[in-house]
């Protein structure tokens, strides 16, 4: 009876489990929930709307530090992360200017672009700890400077979930949902704890594999995209 439980066991978990390819689409989906929010026809649809995308970013941060730590390339990861910046800024104008935010910042990908970076001052922090927290301050305060989203707590946050890779990986995962919790929770955003369910089921594989490049790219080219949609459609409302 207790092989057979454990049988079962075995045969489940599998589909329980999400690869980080499946956790860009659930951190994308929320993401364009929460800036199609500016379209909702009421107040209480709209606050709902950015509840739930409260969601997205504590998994593209987590995300960010596995890639560092798992990309074969992880200067390259950067560059591509920064050209998603460049692509992505003018469609971010275009929907800050549409929401009627008229002071300047920049997007998304610029945070985690600095996120990525600042993983080379966490790895220097043991051979040369000044110039470790020098990298870390630096990125830091590069998107302060450009008052990029999310600029808070993306650069520190992406830091010490990458640092904290260093435990063995059933404590480097707690270690990481406790950050993230507390993090939510400092900001005052509790519905971003919700991002913990997907992150406490990821299974630390890529997955996408049958869609190829086309995984990569698609989800570097929906955040511009979704931006100038949801211009579009608010526009001809």
């Amino acid at each position: 009876m207790a092989k057979r439980a454990a049988t079962a066991r075995t045969q489940t978990s599998p589909a329980l489990r999400l690869s980080a390819t499946q956790l860009k689409v659930i951190a994308c989906i929320t993401m364009a929930i929460d800036h199609s929010a500016i379209l909702g026809p009421d107040y209480p649809t709209r606050y709902l709307m950015k509840c739930i995308g409260r969601i997205a970013f504590p998994i593209f941060i987590f995300l960010i530090a596995e890639g560092c730590a798992k990309t074969h390339d992880r200067q390259r990861y950067v560059l591509r992360l920064a050209a998603g910046a460049l692509v992505s800024q003018i469609p971010w104008i275009i929907f800050q200017r549409f929401e009627l935010h008229m002071y300047f910042s920049t997007n998304v990908f610029v945070t985690l672009a600095l996120a990525a970076l600042s993983t080379y001052g966490v790895d220097e922090l043991h051979k040369r700890p000044l110039l470790g927290i020098a990298v870390i301050a630096g990125c830091y305060g590069a998107t302060q400077l450009l008052h990029s989203d999310w600029k808070t707590v993306g650069v520190l946050v992406c830091a010490a979930l990458y640092g904290l890779r260093a435990l063995p990986p059933r404590y480097a995962r707690i270690g990481q949902l406790c950050i993230i919790a507390l993090t939510w929770l400092w900001l005052g955003q509790p519905t971003g704890l919700f991002a913990l369910i997907p992150l406490a089921l990821y299974s630390g594989k890529r997955g996408g594999e049958c869609m190829g490049e086309l995984a990569k790219w698609g989800f570097y080219a929906f955040y511009p995209l979704h931006l100038l949609v949801i211009v579009a459609v608010g526009t001809f409302l």
